[in-house]
C-alpha cells in the first residue's frame, strides 16, 4: 500500500503470530526473484487480470519488473511496468511472521502498452506524457496512471512485509 505516514502500520499484532526475534538482512535478498508462474490478480472492476513479476533486489536497490495479461494462461499481453527506487528494512513485522517492515520508495515508474486497447486506455487517462503506441515506454512518475501507479508527488513510498520461505520472497 502506499505510504501515508513515516511508519509502518504493524498495530493489528495477533498473539498467534508473535514477533520474530531477527528481521531479515538486505544481503538476504541480493539477487532475482520471479513468479512461479501466472498470479491472479484483482483488475479493481470485479473481475481478474493476471500477471507475472521478477523482483531483483542489491544491498540498498529494488527493481520490480511485471507484465499484466488479459488471460489466466499469460498469453494475452496487456501491459508491463518497470519500477525501481532505493529500499530499507526495518524492524520484524508485528503482523506477519517471520517477516520484516521494508520501506521501497519509488524513484522512477515506467509503463509500456502491449495491446491497442491499453494504448487507448492509457491516453483516455493522461497516463505519461505523451501519445502512447504498442510497445514504446512511457516514464508514468509524474502523471501515474489508471489508479494502478500514483504521481510520486502523491505516493513516494510503500511499505510492505518482506520474508523469504524457501527460494521464494
Amino acid at each position: 500500500a502506499c505510504a501515508t505516514s513515516t511508519t509502518p502500520n504493524d498495530s493489528q499484532r495477533s498473539e498467534s503470530n508473535p514477533k520474530p526475534v531477527t528481521g531479515l538482512s538486505s544481503s538476504e535478498l541480493v539477487g532475482d526473484w520471479s513468479s512461479e508462474g501466472c498470479e491472479a490478480y484483482p483488475d479493481g472492476q470485479g473481475g481478474t487480470n493476471y500477471l507475472t513479476r521478477n523482483f531483483t533486489l542489491t544491498d540498498e536497490r529494488w527493481d520490480l519488473t511485471f507484465k499484466i495479461f488479459g488471460d489466466e494462461a499469460c498469453s494475452y499481453p496487456l501491459f508491463s511496468g518497470k519500477i525501481e527506487g532505493p529500499y530499507l528494512l526495518g524492524e520484524p513485522s508485528e503482523v506477519v511472521e517471520v517477516a520484516t517492515q521494508g520501506t521501497f520508495a519509488f524513484a522512477t515508474q515506467t509503463w509500456t502498452a502491449h495491446a491497442e486497447d491499453m494504448v487507448n486506455v492509457f491516453n483516455q487517462s493522461a497516463c505519461g506524457n505523451g501519445s502512447w503506441a504498442v510497445g514504446v515506454p512511457q516514464d508514468v512518475s509524474t502523471t501515474g496512471c489508471i489508479g494502478v501507479a500514483k504521481p510520486l508527488t502523491a505516493c513516494a513510498q510503500e511499505y510492505d512485509g518482506v520474508r523469504v520461505d524457501g527460494e521464494s520472497l
